[in-house]
């Protein structure tokens, strides 16, 4: 194991920040700004898929492709993105992420300048390889501030700004008639314009300000060949990686398919494609801000059960009252998977060593290719049956979180506490 010598321009090497500390003050602000570009744009898939399915009349399955290219762009990003974080440090990691998610945004722009579906495929893929780097990069760097008790708190307040960032981007989305006359129709390409344009502003600034923000600790160079796999032997680390494999999917699925569905079928359409994805992060933000109260006095495990629980409920009403309460009860399920990933993450990492954080990181960063996989998959249970069909499976998945939860409150998975984990 070879480590970096030098001191870092902010302290001595080996004695990373604390979470009350200037460094990590800046630094997760730094992180915060970074995860609220991730949501502008995350959301900008959704819109840009509604905008060429209506405004080109695509078929749903060609315009989903767009989501697909975004999350397949996770498989092949967050295991090289860990590497790199493990050899340079997250100073490296973020600001390489910012830099593709800003090209990213770029690209998008031009192509919906030409109305160009086609050409919105790199665009998006780039889009998806930012947002993989830096979520690999982000979680680890959060988990490092403070103890590992406590990174579940810190992770979905960080995240929060993420949520916040994916409301505001279809609310900017639907008053863009009123401020920009002539462009045309509401659901066109080019009203996307403005927001790819707003998100490429604010990477530059992130960029511009990357190196003073986020400290430079000393890296481990090199690791034992074997150390990735052998994390995938620890029962925390695979029952995470299913759990956020599978959370991720159903989030797509309910924004892509189950509201959609539901509100078409209703004899009122209460509301608009835009308004779906504002509501759902709406209540996806509210449930990130009450889990950092919660967790002052609830245990993780019980918050994640109640979540399950939660889940389960909503979407089983929704199955049996009419079209229009039940598009509503599955946006609410926001509220419950707002906690999913955070809790999920931060219970691996509780028991992991110090230099484990960036290869954790990047294991359940893969696992968000789900989102690649669930909505394809019940794109074909709507084709060959019906809605409620569909929600089986958000149903099958808030049960095993349930379940999950329920078997670490009663001690049959360790729970043995780790040191606060270093900055890398």
């Amino acid at each position: 194991m070879l480590i970096h010598k030098h001191a870092t321009s902010r302290g001595v090497a080996g004695n990373p920040p604390t979470a009350a500390s200037p460094i990590a003050t800046s630094a997760m602000a730094w992180i915060c700004v970074s995860f609220l570009l991730w949501g502008l744009l995350r959301s900008l898939n959704d819109l840009l898929v509604n905008a060429f399915r209506t405004g080109l009349t695509l078929h749903f399955a060609t315009a989903m492709l767009l989501h697909t290219a975004f999350f397949l762009a996770y498989v092949i990003t967050c295991i090289p993105a860990g590497r790199m974080i493990e050899r340079y440090g997250h100073r490296w990691g973020l600001g390489l992420a910012v830099i593709v998610l800003t090209l990213g945004a770029a690209l998008c722009a031009i192509a919906v300048v030409h109305n160009s579906f086609n050409g919105c495929f790199p665009g998006v893929f780039a889009i998806g390889v930012g947002v993989a780097a830096l979520q690999t990069a982000g979680n680890s760097a959060v988990s490092t501030f403070g103890a590992a008790s406590d990174t579940a708190r810190r992770l979905l307040f960080a995240q929060s700004f993420q949520a916040l960032g994916a409301m505001t981007s279809p609310l900017l989305f639907a008053r863009l008639p009123r401020w920009f006359t002539g462009v045309g129709a509401r659901s066109d390409p080019p009203r996307l314009i403005p927001l790819y344009a707003l998100s490429f502003v604010i990477g530059v600034l992130l960029l511009l300000s990357v190196r003073r923000a986020i400290p430079l600790h000393p890296v481990m160079l090199r690791r034992s060949e074997g150390s990735w796999t052998s994390l995938l032997t620890r029962r925390r680390v695979v029952v995470g990686f299913v759990i956020s494999f599978a959370f991720i999917g159903v989030e797509a699925t309910v924004l892509a398919h189950a509201v959609p569905l539901l509100l078409a079928s209703s004899r009122r359409i209460w509301l608009e494609p835009t308004d779906v994805l504002a509501v759902y992060w709406g209540a996806v933000l509210t449930g990130r801000v009450l889990s950092v109260r919660l967790l002052r006095s609830v245990p993780l495990m019980t918050l994640l059960r109640l979540a399950g629980v939660v889940g389960l409920t909503l979407v089983v009403a929704s199955v049996l009252l009419r079209a229009s309460v039940g598009g509503a009860l599955v946006l609410a399920t926001g509220l419950c998977n707002a906690v999913v990933f955070p809790a999920a993450y931060a219970f691996a990492v509780e028991t992991a060593s110090p230099m484990e954080g960036p290869m954790i990181s990047a294991i359940f960063s893969t696992a968000l290719c789900g989102g690649a996989i669930f909505p394809l998959v019940a794109g074909l249970l709507v084709d060959r049956s019906n809605v409620s069909a569909m929600l089986v499976v958000p149903a099958v998945v808030y049960l095993g979180i349930a379940c999950f939860a329920g078997r670490a409150l009663g001690g049959r998975v360790p729970e043995a506490t780790a040191p606060a984990i270093a900055v890398h």
